[in-house]
């Protein structure tokens, strides 16, 4: 699909996009909303595209001065004398563009596109996104630019605004792991962080736990109230959640799973340790290999089933794999990134 090439100049230019932004209706809306859910990874880049064609529809840019306003048609005039240098008569009553010469409408509608692009990089310069990713077994604690606080888990990403606008939500986008402690703004802003799996949270300020990752989507409140915003089809389904709620939307499922759990069992990486209560050995494998970057292999698969119930800390491979294997008396076999788990014999 060609959009898959865009850049943002091209989508501000777009009349599809254009008409979508500006002009919404069912059509449009299914068609980005269904292009979006499948490429998540151009979410920022057209979210910025939107930002701007809203703020070129709606107002002139306060931040702009008579000086750099007037420095622009100084550059705009220079260009156009360099670019179309071939001399025009000068009529007292203008003529309509179609009623020009083939070069005099090629010049004018060359200055109103150096126009339109001068005035997007002069004025509407989109804002610098920050991104940070962490490697396997590793984690990062971060300050937003609202001075909220969010601490990484290892094998994940998060991107944002550098700058934060107090009229609009304040967004995240968050591919992995990742702990929130949201601060409240005077003015009730909203903060939103953006999956990849077509489930977003919302918040106003609260502590709470997202991870975003191949096996699915799960949302972990410790503290305040959130409401998540899950994709489902060609609608938009709304959930509230309230402190030691968990919410799951499993990649291969339909629907979510909405249960009461400890929230201190999901966030205790956050200190460093994992928490099992009563875990199959097919959750850790899933976490060995999600979080560590592991690929475990279990010939036996009864083994699956067992489960576990204590704590090992979360900052060495080398004792995870030591409780397990003293806990179900297996030996496991580590060659590089690979895992083997084989019975003792």
């Amino acid at each position: 699909m060609e959009y898959l090439d865009y850049l943002l100049e091209d989508f501000l230019v777009d009349e599809q996009f254009q008409q979508w932004v500006l002009f919404p209706d069912k059509n449009s809306s299914r068609f980005w909303e269904n292009w979006l859910q499948q490429y998540p990874e151009k979410q920022p880049l057209v979210e910025n595209a939107r930002q701007i064609l809203k703020k070129m529809a709606l107002q002139e840019n306060p931040l702009v001065d008579n000086s750099r306003i007037d420095k622009l048609w100084q550059r705009i005039e220079t260009t156009r004398k360099r670019e179309y240098n071939t001399p025009v008569a000068i009529s007292s009553k203008p003529k309509p563009i179609w009623l020009l010469s083939r070069y005099q409408r090629i010049a004018a509608v060359c200055t109103i596109l150096l126009t339109g692009i001068l005035l997007y990089y002069v004025v509407f310069r989109p804002a610098e996104m920050i991104e940070y990713k962490t490697a396997y077994g590793k984690t990062r604690s971060l300050v937003l630019p609202d001075q909220s606080m969010v601490m990484l888990n290892s094998n994940s990403t998060i991107r944002y605004a550098a700058e934060w606008d107090q009229d609009e939500p304040r967004q995240v986008w968050v591919e992995g792991e990742a702990y929130f402690s949201v601060v409240h703004t005077h003015n009730h802003q909203k903060f939103l962080v953006k999956t990849t799996s077509g489930m977003d949270v919302e918040v106003l300020g609260t502590a709470f736990n997202v991870k975003n990752r191949k096996s699915g989507t799960q949302v972990i409140l410790q503290s305040g109230k959130v409401k998540l915003l899950i994709q489902q089809k060609e609608a938009t389904r709304q959930v509230l959640m309230d402190p030691s709620e968990s919410v799951e939307l499993a990649n291969t499922a339909s629907g979510y799973v909405k249960k009461r759990v400890d929230p201190q069992q999901f966030l205790s990486w956050t200190q460093n340790k994992l928490i099992f209560k009563n875990t199959s050995i097919a959750q850790i494998k899933t976490i060995l290999e999600e979080t560590y970057g592991l690929t475990v292999s279990i010939p036996d698969t009864s083994l699956l089933n067992q489960k576990i119930t204590g704590s090992v800390p979360s900052n060495s491979i080398e004792s995870i794999l030591f409780v397990l294997s003293e806990s179900f008396n297996y030996t496991i076999i580590k060659e590089k990134n690979q895992l083997v788990f084989l019975k003792k014999q």
